[in-house]
């Protein structure tokens, strides 16, 4: 499937209860800062008989509490593409190149206006087969890994100018969260500028029974994809998590990838996540953990990479 598909939106395709994300993150080239801006569409079992948008901003800056917030937004005001990636939530736009919006709460006053670039192929986190049935119930891709932003981003008055920050556009979607899961990717290490790494571990509960965690990644090292995508292999990986760390190990029966994400107390943001079949969960959401990586390869060469303060983590419960 060609990056159009991976953009066309879920819901418009076949409407229902479902929750669909679309998100662009990016890093400051050296200075501990990022920003994350998430254009989403909520459609549940039980209220409006319309979906609605919701508009999310969080902003990380080094020895500065995270900022952020959301903004909901009916659905007369809201379009969504089918084909491609053409979102607006009101004045707030994404498409393939650009986005452009506003989102003020009491405390904050934000207005973006940033364009990207990048041509690397679509980032699958699962086998292509995964993404077309039921199971997982909550899907995720990258159709644009790699990308470079420019423009500037207004905070309060404060003008952040983005010039070379490098990051990701990201899609995911559901009938319903994970139940208990965490998500992590880098998009260029300090060590490795160009790799690339998308990965996640995931319980499943079954009333008051839970599955032991899933781990699958995808690692782009050296003009070389290296996929951990194996559902019987991902449930024998090795994952713990907590509210400030979480370290896996995983194998696709040739190579084996080795992480371990960190983030302190201060960098993380606390949002409410709305389920399609009732509830919420709680999202912890940093892009500014610390990254630990090992590559061992089929000829038993080893690979490392690192990054301080690049790697986007979350953690969902």
């Amino acid at each position: 499937m060609g990056v159009h598909q991976w953009d066309g939106s879920r819901y418009m395709q076949s409407p229902g209860p479902l929750y669909e994300s679309y998100f662009i993150r990016g890093n400051h080239p050296s200075e501990k800062r990022a920003f994350w801006i998430r254009y989403t569409l909520f459609c549940g079992r039980e209220g409006p008989q319309h979906p609605e948008g919701e508009l999310w901003i969080a902003l990380f800056e080094n020895g500065q509490p995270v900022r952020g917030g959301m903004h909901a937004l009916p659905w007369a005001e809201c379009s969504f593409s089918a084909e491609h990636l053409r979102v607006h939530l009101g004045d707030s736009t994404l498409d393939e190149h650009s986005a452009h919006g506003e989102l003020t709460t009491d405390s904050l006053d934000v207005k973006w206006n940033l364009r990207w670039e990048g041509e690397d192929e679509p980032a699958l986190l699962l086998k292509p087969s995964l993404y077309r049935g039921g199971f997982p119930k909550a899907k995720s891709v990258v159709p644009r890994p790699m990308v470079r932003f420019t423009g500037e981003i207004t905070v309060n008055e404060q003008i952040w100018s983005i010039a070379d920050w490098v990051g990701s556009q990201n899609h995911n979607w559901g009938v319903q969260h994970t139940d208990a899961y965490a998500w992590g990717q880098v998009a260029g290490f300090d060590t490795r500028p160009d790799w690339f790494l998308e990965c996640a571990s995931a319980r499943l509960q079954y009333g008051p029974l839970w599955t032991p965690p899933f781990t699958v990644a995808v690692l782009r090292a050296d003009e070389r994809e290296y996929r951990f995508d194996g559902l019987r292999r991902a449930v024998r990986a090795s994952a713990t998590w907590n509210e400030q760390l979480w370290e896996w190990k995983v194998s696709n029966g040739s190579e084996t990838l080795e992480a371990r994400f960190e983030a302190s107390p201060a960098d993380w943001i606390v949002f409410p996540y709305r389920n399609p079949r009732g509830g919420t969960k709680e999202c912890r959401n940093s892009k500014v953990a610390a990254v630990q990586l090992s590559l061992t390869r089929s000829d038993g060469t080893r690979l490392s990479a690192s990054t301080t303060h690049r790697g986007a983590f979350e953690i969902l419960r």
